[in-house]
Formats: C-alpha cells, sequence, structure tokens
C-alpha cells in the first residue's frame, strides 16, 4: 500500500465445480504516517448538503467528535484508547428552539436530538473480536423530552443481533438489518443532563449499562457464539463494516432517522465528552467539532469553551480542531498541552496550608505504568495521569524521644513495647493510631511485668501492670476418677496461701493441687473383708489396706502430673460370711450323728 486509498482483498476458488466456501479472516492496517492519517480523517470530517425548509444548508452531526487522531502543528498523529466508561455533560438552555425537518425538506415540528455515541469491543475467547455501536439518547420533542438507548452490531453490515437481553426489544430495519431499542424515563425538557455508558464482560457475556443523571434505567447483556473474555469503549482511527469510524462522539442532531435534520435556531447547548482512565474522568486527547456514526444532522456550531467541552449556537458548522496535544490530568485540574514536557503540570509534591499535602505516588502514560522522569519527554497526544496519595503532617512525642515527618493518610502508625529483656517491658496508651488527620501525639508508657502461671494442667505467660493484683484461675478439677482442688501457690519460690498476687515484679506462679480418689472397696452393697488400693501419679503415688471397709480414699499432696492411676484390689465378705456359714451347718449335722450313736 503505497498510498492512501481503499483496497480490496479476492479470495478466488480454483475449482468450478466446488461447493461454496466459508473463508474468514482479519485484515489490520496501520495508519504508518501523518498524511495517511490526515487523509483518513478528511473522509468524516464532511459536511452534507440538504434542503431544509427550502434553504440549502450544509449539516453534519454537530459537538464533541474524538476519532483517536490529534493535530500538532499540522502534524497529525494517531493514537487509540480504552476505557470503562464514557460520560456526556449536556446543558440546555431555556431559551433554545431546534426546527427538525422531515427527509425530504419538510417542517416536522420542534424536536432535536442529543447522542452520545460510543463503539463497544467485545473481546471472544475465540481470539474473535466484535463491535457493537451503542447509543444513550436525550430526545426532546415540544415541551418533553425521553431518554432512549441504542444497540447495533457493526461487526458486519447489516446488522445481526443474537441472545440480547434487556429492558427494550429486538427490532428490525431493512436499511440496517437488527438492533436493539429502549424508551427509557422522560426528562425535562432544559437544564442539566449527564449521559453515561460503561461496558465490561460478566460471566461469559458482555454488559453494557446505560445511565441518565447518575441512575442506570437499562443494561444490555450480549452472549455471542462464543464466551466474551473483555468489552470495553475504544477510539482508534479504524472503519467498520458500515464504512463508519471506531469514535467517540456528544453530538446534536435531528430527533430520528425519519426527521433527521435539525436546525438550531435560538438558545446555546453546552457539551462536555469524558472518558474514565486511570480512576478519573478526563477529556479524550483531541477532539473535532463534527461526528460521523449516526445518521442525524445538525445545522449547528461547536465553539470550544474549555479542554473537554463546547457551546453549540445557532450558525454554520466548521470541522477546525477543538482540543489537541498532551492530556495532563491531575486531581485539582485537567491541562492540555502541545510540549511533550508534562512534568510542569504534576508536581511532586502540592502543599496545603493545614498541615496537609499531596505526593505524587505514580504516573500513567496511555493507561500505562511509567516513571515521574519520564515526564519531561511525554509523547505528543499521549494521556497523562498522576496519581497522588494525600499525606498529613505527624509530630510523635515519647518519654524518650520525638519524630516529626509526613504520613500517609489512612496509614497506621504501631508503638510497639519496649522491653529490657528481664521480664520487664513498657507499653504505650495506644498500640496503633490511623493517620485520619494532621495529629500532635503524646505517647504515655505503662510499665508491665512477665507473669508464668503454670500448673499440672498447662500454663501461660501474660504481661501485668506493675502493681496490679492478679488472681490465677485455680478451680477444681475431676480427671479419671481423681479430683484435684487448689490448694496453695508458689510464688516465685515462696509457698503462699490461695488468692490475689500483687505483681511488684516479673513473677512465676504455680498452682499447687491435690489429688484425692475415692476408692470404692463394697461388694453388692456390703463393704469388703480386705481391700487395697494404690494411686500413681507421675513420680508421687499413695496406697492405702484395710479390713471391712466400703471405701478407700487415697490423696497425694502436689502431684507432678495430672495423668493418675488408680488399682484396687478387695476380698468381697459375701463369700466368707457364706463359707462360715456352710461349716458352721455341716459341723452342726454331724455333731447330732455322733450323739445319736452314744
Amino acid at each position: 500500500m503505497g498510498a492512501p486509498g481503499s483496497y480490496a482483498l479476492a479470495v478466488y476458488n480454483p475449482k468450478s465445480n466446488a461447493q461454496a466456501a466459508d473463508i474468514r479472516g482479519v485484515i489490520y492496517a496501520e495508519l504508518c504516517g501523518g498524511p495517511a492519517v490526515e487523509s483518513w480523517l478528511s473522509r468524516y470530517l464532511r459536511l452534507y448538503p440538504a434542503v431544509v425548509g427550502g434553504e440549502a444548508l450544509a449539516l453534519a452531526p454537530v459537538g464533541i467528535a474524538s476519532y483517536g487522531v490529534v493535530e500538532v502543528n499540522g502534524t497529525y498523529y494517531a493514537y487509540s484508547l480504552k476505557t470503562s466508561a464514557a460520560l456526556g455533560v449536556v446543558y440546555v438552555s431555556p431559551s433554545t428552539t431546534v426546527a427538525d425537518y422531515y427527509q425530504n425538506g419538510a417542517y416536522y415540528g420542534d424536536a432535536f436530538s442529543i447522542q452520545l455515541n460510543a463503539y463497544i469491543v467485545v473481546e471472544l475467547k475465540s481470539g474473535a473480536r466484535q463491535y457493537y455501536w451503542v447509543q444513550d439518547v436525550l430526545s426532546v420533542s415540544g415541551g418533553e423530552a425521553r431518554v432512549l438507548d441504542a444497540v447495533w452490531n457493526q461487526t458486519s453490515y447489516p446488522s445481526w443481533l443474537r441472545d440480547v437481553e434487556g429492558n427494550g426489544s429486538i427490532f428490525f430495519s431493512s436499511s440496517s438489518g437488527y438492533w436493539y431499542g429502549y424508551a427509557g424515563p422522560w426528562t425535562r425538557r432544559a437544564g442539566t443532563f449527564e449521559l453515561e455508558i460503561k461496558a465490561g464482560a460478566s460471566g461469559g457475556a458482555a454488559v453494557v449499562e446505560f445511565y441518565v443523571n447518575g441512575e442506570k434505567f437499562d443494561e444490555v447483556v450480549i452472549r455471542p457464539y462464543a464466551k466474551v473474555r473483555a468489552a470495553y469503549i475504544e477510539i482508534a482511527p479504524l472503519t467498520l463494516a458500515r464504512g463508519v469510524p471506531l469514535d467517540l462522539e456528544l453530538v446534536v442532531a435531528g430527533q430520528f432517522g425519519e426527521a433527521p435534520y435539525a436546525v438550531l435556531q435560538s438558545g446555546q447547548i453546552g457539551l462536555g465528552l469524558y472518558v474514565y482512565v486511570n480512576g478519573s474522568w478526563a477529556p479524550p486527547l483531541s477532539a473535532w467539532p463534527i461526528g460521523a456514526s449516526t445518521y442525524e444532522a445538525a445545522y449547528a456550531s461547536a465553539e470550544p469553551t474549555g479542554i473537554g467541552s463546547v457551546v453549540v449556537a445557532p450558525g454554520p458548522p466548521t470541522a477546525a480542531e477543538l482540543w489537541a496535544g498532551t492530556v495532563v490530568v491531575a486531581p485539582w485540574a485537567v491541562y492540555i498541552t502541545s510540549s511533550r514536557n508534562a512534568s510542569a503540570y504534576l508536581s511532586p509534591l502540592v502543599y496545603f496550608n493545614n498541615s496537609t499535602r499531596l505526593a505524587l505516588s505514580a504516573v500513567y502514560v496511555d493507561g500505562r505504568r511509567a516513571s515521574p522522569s519520564d515526564l519531561s519527554s511525554a509523547p505528543l497526544g499521549s494521556l497523562v495521569v498522576g496519581e497522588y496519595v494525600k499525606q498529613y503532617y505527624i509530630s510523635i512525642t515519647t518519654p524518650y524521644n520525638s519524630t516529626r515527618g509526613w504520613l500517609d493518610a489512612g496509614s497506621a502508625i504501631s508503638v510497639p513495647p519496649i522491653y529490657f529483656g528481664n521480664g520487664t517491658r513498657l507499653i504505650g496508651n495506644a498500640s496503633s493510631i490511623i493517620i485520619n488527620r494532621p495529629l500532635n501525639i503524646t505517647i504515655f508508657y505503662i510499665k508491665q511485668y512477665l507473669v508464668n502461671i503454670s500448673s499440672i494442667f498447662g500454663g501461660k505467660a501474660v504481661w501485668i501492670n506493675a502493681g496490679a493484683l492478679l488472681k490465677p484461675n485455680a478451680t477444681a478439677l475431676a480427671a479419671g476418677g481423681v479430683r484435684f482442688t487448689p490448694t496453695a501457690l508458689v510464688v516465685n519460690g515462696v509457698l503462699e496461701p490461695i488468692g490475689s498476687v500483687e505483681v511488684e515484679g516479673p513473677l512465676s506462679i504455680r498452682v499447687v493441687y491435690d489429688a484425692v480418689a475415692d476408692v470404692n472397696s463394697s461388694w453388692l452393697g456390703l463393704p469388703a473383708l480386705f481391700a487395697s488400693a494404690y494411686m500413681a501419679c507421675g513420680g508421687k503415688s499413695a496406697g492405702a489396706s484395710t479390713w471391712l471397709s466400703a471405701s478407700i480414699e487415697l490423696s497425694i499432696y502436689d502431684p507432678p502430673t495430672a495423668q493418675c492411676r488408680v488399682k484396687a484390689y478387695e476380698v468381697p465378705l459375701i463369700p466368707v460370711v457364706a463359707a462360715a456359714l456352710l461349716l458352721t451347718a455341716l459341723w452342726g449335722k454331724r455333731r447330732q450323728r455322733g450323739l445319736g450313736g452314744v
């Protein structure tokens, strides 16, 4: 391709008897120089003649249009911009009057539309791309206005839609194919309006949301033949199948296709166009006063009133660039410059008079993170966004030192304890402080001692304020048929009674238990003739034997463990008594036989 022009790719089938083949592909063409970029743009910055009300006029969609082309000092540069949302801010003065005309030039009525037109790029997991043209429209007729939305598939021409869900319905046009439309809420004719379009992917589908004045009035879910990987709004110097550019527009035009020609007669319409990039609303890098995507047009003039905004007034349309150059977005302002040096607009530190400042934390050039040193050589036509973090001046005073400096808003200061290595520490009156304003902080310290509390059931170490009274948890427990009753405390090696202990230094406290086991030695309700019991708790043991006893109590003072074993041996009394009775009976019978033989 040696020059700008129209090119075609033909695929020939050498077999005349072969069946029709379905051959698909994508041709990517890049605008590689200023003349090519200028030639491409000139196809769309055109006025169209029409006779309206008996007068020959040159019309176009009038307002703000961004094509992905910037002209700086007579040279044209191409760029692309991707965003998740586009915002159109509209002001219609009460004195605005517009005459709308049919296609044949006959008068239709007092009507017009303000259209936010964007292209949604849908990337499929199959690797293919689809393009959808979407509209968020303020339609005005007489004293009433209504918000409308529409979706067209611009991947091929005519439009074809399948599996689309929303509040509206799918319609068919013989000239353009299938399209989705919804008539949203009614609103006032004059005043300020915000039209917003958001795009994204969710659950394998593309989701397009339409808003008016911050309220969502429609959500359209598009499910193509393959799962969706990503969906976004894009501005780029690319021509789609219908012959329209991949642009972003906020334009004044006729009310609808049957009455497409609007003539602004009096009053003014203010327009502002913005895209959402790196967490901020910013105007496109460049803009032109004539759109090209919509069929409807207007006879009016658009003049810039600032970066991102124009005023549309009565008069003939013009095609001069509205603004151009490098756009620099700071939290407090938006700048545009024809210089490559953007560092003058993004100061590393911005001070306020209330111990507050902003610190430059990140720089993005065309959506990619860059070094602050790159600000001095930002490419012409790029979008430069500076991210700042708010900081507060903080003063911290302790009994031992003082610190002053700037800290990020929302961060936290940790006040760690001061350890002396001998079971003693100092702890501050606050362990963590959230930085939410300028602060003068005084830290007071409290002395604490390390207290180790142990028993046969385990132990723990706790820090206790100096001078506090500590009552160790000494509770009677039972395990394995043995009762454990706390009887005393051993505090730093000294035996003391159960009670509270004053913490005047590091302590080692051990709870002393008495282990008691009641061993049952009865049999069928009668005491055992003889019983012996034995209990062992670690290295300590106790045993006892008894005659004619129903139970034996064993006790171990200060057992080394709570794992105790209890054993018992007994000789039941009932068998002995039975044997004695039997012997007595036998003895008695023998005496009776002996006496009878005398």
